[in-house]
């Protein structure tokens, strides 16, 4: 099981709580595909989560409010760098050098 956390919290560092969240599971029919998931649309990919969680944080805070996403190396994909992010909302991704 995987969860894929929204977490806010203040300039300062403290914590505001969660913001969204989405529990799933891999398909375990998918185990070893890993050169397959290169012909796929994001949109059929667990990468989704990213945009998803993305969409859901300016959605719901306030355009005034300065918003970092910061995501590991699975949100490292052209989608989520090329969709339009409203001013104030930056990304920090771990990258990840695929061989």
């Amino acid at each position: 099981m995987v969860f894929k956390s929204v977490f806010c919290v203040s300039p300062l560092g403290v914590p505001l709580g969660l913001l969204h969240q989405q529990v799933y599971t891999s398909n375990i029919d998918n185990i070893g595909q890993k050169y397959d998931r290169n012909k796929k649309e994001t949109k059929d990919k667990e990468s989704q989560r990213w945009l998803e969680g993305l969409s859901r944080t300016e959605d719901e805070i306030s355009e005034d409010v300065r918003v970092i996403t910061v995501a590991d190396c699975e949100a490292n994909i052209y989608d989520f760098f090329a969709k339009p992010r409203r001013e104030g909302s930056e990304l920090l991704i771990r990258a990840y050098r695929r061989s």
